[in-house]
Order: structure tokens, then C-alpha cells, then sequence
């Protein structure tokens, strides 16, 4: 450890066998660590700087990213259930096989990245911004894109059934053999908003 916080794979591991039901793991320097088949779920990474960290296979459902600096980060075959990304910046990251169902990226600035059989399933994306990247062969059902801006991003091979995305955000999205339904004409992003 340095300085009394945990820097290295060997301090968070002894730090879960002290904390198993997650740990605060906020506002620290962490980039490049390998933290690969780790159980963090729970944890709190708010506001650290993980630029080139591993979490392929870990679990990491209901962990807190936001605020966060997100840069080539591998979450390869990771269970990021309920996990929360708000505010936070994530560009040229690897998911591949990685369940994202339930989590929720608010205000949140996805850039050059592919996403390869994922599960989206009721996951809010909603008030972002999503440029270059690739969703294939993805699970999006019911999942949400409320006033999110889509820059050269496309849904490739996707399954879409109640996935909502409003017309009038589509713009910049690409569909390729994929189809997202119309809603109804007196739909309004209200109707969303009111049920967070």
C-alpha cells in the first residue's frame, strides 16, 4: 500500500478477505492494475483513475464507476449487473461476453469501442453521448437511450424488443439487421423520466 491505500492487486485481494460485501475503493490512482477474477461487487471505484486496468471475468455487480476515467479497460466475460457509470469516461475499453443488464450510464461519454455478445437487458443509457462504437450481436432488450447523442455508432445483430430509443435520437445510429419499434405518437421522454 502507499500512503495507506491500496494500490496493488495483493492489497485489494487482502482487503475483500477483511471486506467481502464490496469496498471503498474511491478517488485513488489505480491505473494499469490487474484485478482480473476478483469478486468486487459492491465496491466503489467513484472518481479513480483505472486507465488500463483488467477486470476480465470479475465480478462486479452494483459497483459505482462514476466519475471515473476509463480508458483501455478490459471487462472481457465480466458481471457488471446493476453496476452504475455516471458521469464517467470510457473510450477504446474491451467488452466482450459481458453482462451489463440492469446497469445505468448516465451522462456518460462512450467512445471507440465494441461491444461483442453483451447483455444490455434493462440498461439506461440515457443522457450520454456514444461515438464510433459497435454493438454486435447484443442483447438490448428493454433497454433505454433517452436523450443520447449517437456520433458514427452503429447496432449490429442486436435483439431490440421494448428497446426504447426515440426517434428524434436516432440520429448518427446506424441499424444493421437490426430493428428498434416506433413509439407510440403520444410517448414522451416524460413518461420515462417518471418512472426512475
Amino acid at each position: 500500500m502507499t500512503g495507506g491505500y491500496p494500490s496493488s492487486r495483493e492489497d485489494i485481494h487482502r482487503l475483500l478477505l477483511k471486506f467481502p460485501d464490496g469496498l471503498k475503493l474511491k478517488h485513488l490512482d489505480l491505473r494499469g492494475i490487474d484485478l482480473s477474477g476478483l469478486d468486487l461487487s459492491g465496491s466503489d471505484f467513484g472518481g479513480s483513475e483505472l486507465s488500463g486496468a483488467n477486470f476480465t471475468g470479475s465480478g462486479l455487480r452494483r459497483v459505482c464507476f462514476s466519475g471515473c476515467d476509463l480508458e483501455f479497460v478490459t471487462f472481457d466475460e465480466a458481471d457488471l449487473q446493476g453496476s452504475t457509470f455516471h458521469a464517467a469516461h470510457l473510450k477504446n475499453c474491451s467488452f466482450k461476453k459481458a453482462n451489463l443488464s440492469e446497469t445505468s450510464f448516465m451522462k456518460t461519454d462512450l467512445e471507440s469501442m465494441r461491444f461483442l455478445n453483451c447483455d444490455f437487458t434493462k440498461a439506461s443509457l440515457i443522457l450520454s453521448e456514444i461515438q464510433a462504437c459497435h454493438l454486435v450481436e447484443c442483447e438490448l432488450e428493454r433497454s433505454r437511450f433517452h436523450g443520447t447523442r449517437f456520433i458514427d455508432t452503429d447496432f449490429t445483430d442486436c435483439t431490440t424488443e421494448g428497446t426504447l430509443v426515440p426517434r428524434e435520437d436516432r440520429e448518427g445510429l446506424e441499424l444493421v439487421r437490426t430493428e428498434l419499434e416506433d413509439l407510440p405518437e403520444d410517448y414522451t421522454s416524460a413518461d420515462y423520466y417518471g418512472t426512475m
